[in-house]
């Protein structure tokens, strides 16, 4: 079996150089003995950015059920773990902005500066503390969450960074002289409410 397998060769390799002279056609290259050929392997790298909204804390919500919750004149805040998630291959930053709060169902109301009494502030990026960030009270005029001079990094993981965001109602007592009537029965049965929502829209942006 060996001998076969050696004779074989030996004939292979006879009609190599027997074709040596030969034309080479494309990148090939004749030489004596052998046939080169090149390849081009192209690596393309494309410069892109992606922010999204981890489905699990697309809502953050601030109830109001009794006295003391309005009459408190403390921050009360919502923490949104990992509800962003970035992906840049370039430094970055996030913008963000809010719609003023209006109620569903069809009333239209229109909960009028609502949104100046929020601030949201990016507090981690991949579970690190994040220098440079800020408080940004919400307005619909779109705002940087970090110093532009301290910009984030690129992102240097294949499944991006998650950003934690804190939000934060500066003074729940101001809410009392912004709401409409929120009872619109002549008699309360502890079930009629009126919902107030905001959309706070993020945009990654180049650093």
């Amino acid at each position: 079996f060996t001998a076969v397998l050696t004779f074989g060769a030996i004939l292979f390799a006879t009609n190599v150089n027997a074709q040596s002279a030969s034309v080479t056609k494309g990148k090939g290259t004749a030489t004596a003995g052998k046939t080169v050929g090149t390849v081009d392997l192209v690596l393309k790298l494309k410069d892109f950015q992606e922010l999204k909204v981890n489905g699990g804390s697309s809502t953050v919500q601030f109830s109001f059920e009794s006295s003391a919750d309005f009459t408190s004149d403390k921050s009360v805040s919502a923490y949104a773990n990992a509800q962003l998630n970035v992906f840049s291959t370039k430094k970055f930053n996030i913008e963000v902005s809010a719609s003023e709060f209006t109620t569903t169902g069809g009333t239209n109301k229109t909960l009028t500066g609502g949104t100046a009494l929020f601030s949201v502030q990016a507090t981690k990026v991949n579970n690190v503390e994040v220098v440079g960030s800020k408080s940004v009270v919400l307005t619909q005029t779109a705002q940087n969450l970090f110093d532009s001079a301290k910009s984030q990094s690129r992102t240097k993981l294949a499944e991006g960074y998650n950003v934690d965001i804190n939000y934060t109602l500066s003074n729940p007592s101001a809410l009392i002289d912004k709401i409409d009537e929120l009872v619109t029965k002549t008699s309360i049965d502890g079930t009629t409410e009126d919902t107030y929502t905001s959309t706070v829209t993020y945009t990654i942006i180049p650093g």
